[in-house]
């Protein structure tokens, strides 16, 4: 009997993507914003469809949390790929379509259309590698170029300046570049969204002006969280962008930018504080390495602040993972907390490693009298025993929400009181 396996399986989704899915969406004629990156793509997607929803346009968006529709979710499973796409693209009347394109979909089945308005690369850090065929950073940016690739002659690529595997992407895409950065001399570039003292400034030519002052921004914490800092500026040159085709006040635009954030719903997964059972929780993405160290600047200048004696924290992560990633996580929370609760991620991100692997993975760099090792604790049982075993002052830091077994994100957001974070 004919069986399909996982090459042939691959094979096909990929032949699907060309021959089905990328003529149906160039059929539809909706102006696409790609964005890839390793870190930032799905707070960019989220924040494109607010800022188009408010100005009334209709946006199908995919990300890795699911499908939207003008940000009511159609579906709740990871879906930046190109299933995703033709999943946003079917939502009733969409004037716009935002694509969060990740590593997984584009390795295996290749970018869902075949061609975009505007294509944004965020970062190329040191995640996935020894998957996919993909075991060096230049080959990850090599995979990510498929969206400059892909971007149209009269679009725009807009790519991070402050990253040097991902500047170098300019020469393999036919549309005119865009810069985003927080360090480079933005004077060496035609087009470029930089940060001159508090403020994001734009440069189009030989016009430069403000546009926003970064502390009024409240995914940006007064602007302490400088990675979302550049989120906004690719998310301003984007609009600039799509100017001709679909034009949006700039008023209306700093206004969703002052806003966005203030609601914890807005950005589902990333950084946020909760009191739960009067304990204060912050729910990090901590997703690899690098995001770790820059949610980790943002922990130790709240412990300080606020004068808590301890860090308690939960460890958790993806079963593809490479030995180093683990290592280095490990080294990490080791650094940072008094105590870890390191327990296997939920059932669907075991991705074929035992659990037992996984836990002793994160464990490697952890002191001994540091690990709490029952996987099995709620949340409750977890700030309990890490109150009798600490005393004082705790901050309890759930690392890695989407994947940790102790934290349903969609629940939380219903029933949680969110605390707010002020560095001024």
């Amino acid at each position: 009997m004919f069986q399909k396996t996982p090459r042939l399986r691959k094979f096909a989704l990929k032949l699907a993507m060309k021959m089905i899915v990328q003529p149906r969406l160039a059929q539809l004629g909706v102006p696409i914003i790609a964005i890839t990156g390793t870190n930032g793509k799905s707070t960019i997607a989220r924040l494109l469809t607010r800022i188009n929803r408010n100005a009334g346009y209709n946006v199908g968006a995919c990300t890795t949390y699911g499908v939207t529709h003008n940000e009511e979710f159609v579906s709740k499973t990871d879906d930046a790929s190109g299933l995703g796409a033709w999943r946003a693209a079917r939502c009733p009347n969409v004037n716009l379509l935002v694509i969060e394109v990740a590593r997984g979909g584009l390795a295996r089945w290749g970018l869902g259309f075949r061609k975009c308005e505007v294509g944004i690369v965020t970062n190329v850090y040191e995640d996935h590698l020894g998957y996919e065929g993909i075991h060096t950073m230049e080959q990850m940016a090599e995979l990510k170029s498929a969206v400059p690739r892909a971007t149209k002659k009269d679009g725009a690529v807009i790519l991070n300046a402050d990253d040097s595997l991902v500047k170098g992407m300019a020469p393999k895409s036919k549309a005119e570049p865009i810069y985003f950065t927080l360090a480079e001399d933005y004077k060496e570039f035609d087009n470029a969204f930089y940060l001159n003292g508090n403020h994001i400034w734009k440069k189009i030519g030989a016009i430069e002006e403000p546009i926003i002052d970064i502390r009024e921004i409240p995914i940006t914490l007064n602007g302490e969280r400088g990675f979302n800092v550049a989120n906004v500026m690719a998310v301003l040159a984007a609009v600039e962008s799509m100017r001709k085709r679909i034009p949006i006040d700039n008023a209306l635009v700093k206004k969703t930018l002052r806003e966005f954030g203030t609601n914890p719903r807005d950005n589902l997964g990333t950084f946020h504080r909760i009191s739960f059972q009067g304990e204060h929780v912050v729910l990090c993405n901590s997703k690899n390495p690098a995001s770790f160290r820059f949610e980790i600047e943002l922990i130790k200048k709240i412990k300080e602040k606020e004068g808590f004696d301890y860090i308690a924290g939960t460890l958790s992560s993806p079963g593809n993972r490479s030995t180093r990633y683990y290592q280095e996580m490990s080294e990490i929370a080791a650094h940072i907390c008094n105590l870890v609760l390191v327990t296997p991620p939920k059932d669907h991100y075991l991705r074929g490693r035992d659990p037992k692997e996984i836990v002793a993975l994160l464990s490697s760099k952890i002191p001994q009298d540091k690990i709490l090792d029952d996987e099995n604790f709620t949340l409750s049982q977890w700030i309990s025993l890490s109150k009798s075993e600490l005393g004082g002052r705790i901050l309890f830091v759930v690392f890695s929400v989407i994947t940790s077994p102790k934290v349903n994100i969609f629940q939380e957001t219903e029933d949680t009181h969110f605390l707010s974070t002020n560095f001024s």
